[in-house]
């Protein structure tokens, strides 16, 4: 049985995961939401303008009456700028099971923030929640986002040929990596979680398979 909190907020040494809000719209545009550079390896389009932003907060913000949403904006602390999303997607009761999708604006990578956040959001996960598997797909093209899952001890399992498609209707294969509550409690993170000397050297996409539009 899980024991579910929703979407609570979630320190990190340089972060705060909290709920979105209405006033978000416009570093989600900025940031990541209106930008090719991110969404390149996505299964959605940039954004067209701010107001499709708005609106796609004002949907999530109804989901948010539901204990078993989680879905959080990253927020820089040390400027309260919104800089990326991270959210459960594909929640399986029975199996205690979950996949995970992120996002981060261009101008925060390799910084270490989304194995940061990632790094909160797992521990939730498997010491509050009870989930037992929690795995991560990224674009075959996007490896910096297969660095991240690595650093938090998630274990790559495979590749899934020809998964999706991009808004062009080309299909793309996706790297899957998971990672077990018994591992997390054995062996806990590894990597730079919170440590930004041990960021990704190389400027690739830091973006999951994500739903998000």
């Amino acid at each position: 049985m899980l024991h579910h909190t929703g979407t609570i907020p979630l320190d990190t040494p340089r972060l705060l995961l909290r709920r979105f809000e209405s006033g978000d719209a416009q570093d989600m545009f900025d940031n990541w939401a209106g930008r090719e550079e991110v969404t390149r390896h996505l299964p959605w389009q940039p954004h067209a303008n701010v107001e499709v932003t708005r609106d796609r907060i004002a949907a999530w913000q109804e989901r948010y009456e539901s204990a078993a949403v989680y879905h959080w904006v990253i927020v820089k602390r040390e400027t309260g700028q919104a800089i990326g999303s991270i959210s459960v997607q594909a929640l399986r009761e029975a199996t205690r099971s979950c996949e995970l999708g992120y996002c981060l604006g261009n101008a925060f990578w390799n910084s270490g923030y989304m194995t940061e956040a990632l790094h909160a959001v797992l521990g939730l996960l498997f010491e509050t929640v009870g989930l037992h598997r929690v795995q991560a797909l990224h674009h075959l093209h996007n490896p910096a986002s297969g660095r991240v899952m690595e650093k938090v001890g998630m274990t790559h399992e495979g590749t899934l040929r020809d998964f999706g498609q991009q808004a062009d209707g080309s299909w793309f294969s996706m790297c899957i990596y998971s990672i077990l509550q018994s591992e997390w409690d054995g062996h806990g993170p590894r990597g730079s979680a919170g440590n930004p000397a041990k960021a990704n050297a190389r400027p690739k996409t830091v973006a999951a398979h994500i739903l998000g539009r």
